[in-house]
């Protein structure tokens, strides 16, 4: 090959197989490859064309040793561990940073090992962005959230996009890029991770101003995970083990609980957590964070009815989804609950009492109830819509089925409504 007055030897199947001896050997990638006169676009094409055919190709002597090295993959993928600066030196070629040479893309066999991964991603990260290069984890940590919102292109723009194409299936794409970079950050540096949640300075693994991939909230653990640690990072009474703390610390959220959630950085869980009708749902949210408080506490659900302090389900903040009032269930446990919390007469089984407790309730029905349960008094049929008669006819339901006791409307009995 002619290159300027300089006629370049075409490398022989011996100096390939050589050069994967000298390599495992423990020689310097880039010396091995000046010793023989071969480019790291000939060694990377080379390697698996000779290991998988070193019978054919090698001398006989060699053919255990290639084997041996054929078969262990960690001495295949060791063949390539290119060393800090060659890979470094590739990088600043890319942006014409050594005079009179050149590199459109990375050499082959560069993403086929950790350490070259390591040292590229750790090495354009610093380059473009000095504040990462800093000891401070304070620093490095706001360096990391200064970073373009769209990480993906922001890495296509600085030539990483064909590292990100070179992930296994299933790995986290721009995500896995930070991880990277947070794993040589902690060799370098020797602190914590920076994504560890317990340093008063940390990142979230669903992203701040950078946001998770759809696939990273099909995790329940990833879920729980964020919705726990936004609340109780924004609001520390959340993470009280006090029941009753932590149940007026959730009331006392504001009112548009929706745009609250969104604000504090739950936008992307809300949109992609959950299945179709709980999206943008902040009684999902609650749910899940109520999931995380039991499991922390052993403590009974903060919705459980039976517990002296407790959420409702129905709660007005909660926005809930837009089939929960279609059950039933939910209507029942709704209207029974909340006439009976604040009526206990209506608990009884006596007929009687209970009669006589409805009869005593506030004479503008129609405005108690919506001060009661507003979000369920327009989901009646139609005609029924605001209709008190529509909900005590749900607790008359639950009236009979708890008491065993004929309908309050029955006119055969000596005493009904």
């Amino acid at each position: 090959m002619l290159i300027g007055n300089m006629i370049r030897r075409k490398p022989t199947i011996n100096d390939y197989v050589y050069a994967i001896l000298n390599r495992d050997n423990g020689d310097q990638y880039s010396d091995v490859l000046g010793r023989y006169d071969i480019t790291a676009d000939q060694f990377g094409g080379a390697v698996n064309r000779i290991l998988e055919n070193y019978v054919q190709l090698a001398a006989r002597e060699l053919c255990p040793i290639l084997e041996a090295i054929a078969k262990n993959p960690e001495r295949r993928k060791e063949l390539f561990n290119m060393g800090e600066e060659f890979v470094k030196q590739q990088y600043d070629r890319m942006y014409g940073k050594i005079p009179g040479e050149t590199q459109t893309r990375f050499y082959k066999g560069t993403f086929f090992h950790s350490e070259n991964i390591d040292t590229l991603v750790y090495y354009a990260l610093t380059f473009h962005n000095r504040a990462l290069t800093s000891t401070n984890r304070k620093k490095a940590v706001r360096g990391i959230k200064n970073l373009p919102h769209s990480l993906a292109k922001y890495l296509q723009h600085i030539k990483l996009a064909g590292l990100m194409s070179a992930f296994e299936k299933g790995e986290k794409g721009p995500w896995a890029v930070l991880e990277i970079f947070d794993k040589v950050y902690q060799r370098k540096v020797g602190d914590k991770s920076l994504f560890d949640l317990t340093q008063k300075e940390h990142l979230h693994r669903w992203g701040d101003n950078l946001k998770a991939s759809n696939s990273y909230w099909q995790n329940s653990a990833n879920v729980e995970e964020a919705v726990y640690h936004i609340l109780t990072e924004n609001n520390p009474v959340l993470a009280s083990s006090n029941r009753e703390k932590v149940i007026k610390s959730i009331k006392c959220l504001p009112s548009n609980l929706v745009y609250y959630l969104y604000d504090i950085g739950l936008s992307g869980l809300m949109a992609n957590a959950f299945v179709k009708g709980k999206m943008c749902s902040p009684l999902a949210v609650l749910e899940v964070f109520d999931r995380a408080y039991r499991n922390k506490t052993g403590d009974k659900s903060l919705f459980d009815l039976t517990q002296k302090e407790h959420l409702h389900r129905w709660g007005d903040k909660f926005q809930l989804p837009h089939f929960y009032w279609r059950n039933e269930d939910n209507k029942e446990e709704a209207v029974y609950h909340i006439l009976t919390e604040n009526h206990p007469l209506l608990a009884y089984t006596n007929r009687r009492k209970v009669i006589e407790g409805i009869k005593n309730l506030p004479s503008g029905l129609s405005d108690y109830f919506y001060r009661l349960f507003s979000n369920l008094m327009n989901t009646f049929e139609k005609g029924e819509e605001g209709s008190p008669l529509a909900v005590l006819k749900i607790f008359d339901k639950v009236y009979q089925r708890k008491a065993g006791d004929k309908s309050l409307f029955d006119k055969t009995q000596d005493c009904y409504l």
